[in-house]
């Protein structure tokens, strides 16, 4: 998924965001085996939030296009940064979630698609447009 020496390029806590990507995308796995069976509106918001934050995961994170100039490579700066960011989002939309939000709201946010765009739209050289991302939204 992303180098270590990145990592301490960046001073980021790689080891702890990677464990806890992987973790998601594996209970991921465990509820599209419930969504097959019952559909994803049986499940409780806390556990589509989490089928939500796997997708973020692999389509703006894990997918890439070799054929567009942004996306065709990304420095492990920048893939911390943009795993960072969706770990961040989990977190946040988490605790709304939690506290009876639908969620719907949280799926219709603008900041999904931006999420997704970033490693298309942020080059290797912008990483500074992650704090704009995290802080407006």
């Amino acid at each position: 998924m992303l180098a270590i020496g990145g990592a301490k390029k960046t001073g980021k806590d790689w080891l702890t965001m990677r464990n806890r990507a992987m973790e998601l995308l594996s209970e991921e796995s465990r509820l599209s085996q419930i969504v097959k069976l019952v559909g994803p509106d049986a499940l409780p918001f806390t556990e589509r939030m989490v089928l939500e934050t796997t997708r973020l995961i692999r389509e703006g994170l894990l997918q890439q296009n070799a054929t567009e100039t942004v996306d065709a490579y990304s420095s492990v700066e920048k893939q911390i940064r943009m795993l960072e960011i969706v770990l961040y989002f989990h977190e946040r939309g988490m605790a709304i979630v939690k506290r009876g939000a639908p969620i719907n709201l949280i799926h219709d946010l603008p900041v999904v698609d931006k999420i997704i765009r970033a490693k298309s739209t942020i080059t290797n050289e912008e990483l500074g447009k992650f704090d704009e991302t995290s802080k407006r939204n």
